[in-house]
């Protein structure tokens, strides 16, 4: 989403209302034990770059990705073995509507199509599961506050139903049959320097986790922080991202508290962007988890192929 990128050309009435249709913003990858969800980062440099270089229309991003994990972090912070792999593709057709030079709204999503293998630490018996997540409906406000200062402000409330495929006391689940609410918040600055422009991304956000009926449990409710740092110099851009998110309250079973029940997950990794063509941009993040309580131990290869219509 650079700055030589071209607008994009016009599509039929037809076209763009099936995309409207599809519109539904990115899920977590996968979701395990009794219903647990952990918050995903939505962007991966999407909003420094779509506030700066971003342009109106319809557009499609595609994110395969890869999450492997062997061991899980248990409630005091120790490892227990755990195999856990998952793979797919999350289609997000995008339309964006620009105001003025200051604002767009971006309607936007995800379709998540996968697989999630967990083998069952207590059993040892290997429980396989694929088709469609959970989807989130959720329209984007992008605001550039300063040009000059490259400056400039997300806001976005997620919205997650609970369309996956689920059921009951299975560990491994495409969905978590519960609605939640994640009000998010991000922070863009940039700096020119030369040839190369340095900018930086903090994500903020809340998730309000709804109850699943059939388990008669509720996931505590998550706070979320994601800072990516990263340096842009012609069409190649590289980073660093450090992924945070913690339970700010216990889960309940049954209108109860669940002692010990709280998740903590810490993640880094890097990133790598090439802008191949005016309308092909490709890009891979891993994230490797380096510290928690009550999470897997995973590393996530996250990748995005980006192309306007």
């Amino acid at each position: 989403m650079r700055s030589q990128l071209t607008k994009p050309n016009r599509t039929n009435a037809a076209t763009i209302a099936l995309m409207l249709v599809l519109l539904v913003l990115l899920t977590p990858l996968l979701s395990f034990a009794a219903g647990q969800r952990l918050p995903y980062p939505d962007n991966v440099g999407d909003t420094y770059m779509g506030i700066f270089y971003g342009q109106p229309g319809l557009q499609m991003i595609v994110y395969p990705y890869y999450v492997g994990a062997n061991s899980l972090w248990d409630a005091r912070g120790d490892k227990v073995k755990i195999d856990l792999d998952a793979e797919g593709v999350l289609l997000r057709p995008a339309y964006a509507i620009k105001f003025n030079e200051k604002f767009t709204w971006l309607l936007n999503g995800v379709v998540p199509l996968g697989r999630v293998s967990i083998r069952n630490p207590v059993t040892g018996v290997r429980e396989t599961r694929s088709g469609v997540g959970d989807l989130v409906l959720a329209p984007s406000m992008w605001f550039k506050l300063d040009e000059e200062k490259r400056f400039g402000m997300q806001l976005d409330c997620l919205m997650y139903f609970p369309t996956g495929d689920y059921k009951k006391g299975r560990l491994a689940n495409m969905g978590t049959n519960q609605f939640s609410v994640e009000p998010l918040l991000v922070f863009v600055k940039g700096w020119r320097l030369a040839s190369k422009e340095l900018y930086t991304e903090i994500q903020f956000s809340y998730l309000f986790n709804g109850e699943n009926t059939d388990e008669h449990f509720k996931q505590g409710d998550m706070a979320h922080v994601l800072t990516t740092f990263a340096l842009m110099k012609g069409n190649l851009t590289m980073g660093l991202t450090v992924n945070h998110a913690a339970s700010v309250n216990e889960d309940e079973l049954n209108g109860n508290k669940v002692p010990n029940s709280k998740v903590r997950l810490t993640e880094i990794g890097p990133s790598i962007s090439y802008q191949v063509s005016p309308k092909l941009n490709l890009y891979v993040r891993v994230l490797q988890g380096v510290e928690g309580e009550n999470t897997a131990k995973a590393t996530t290869v996250l990748a995005k192929i980006w192309f306007p219509f």
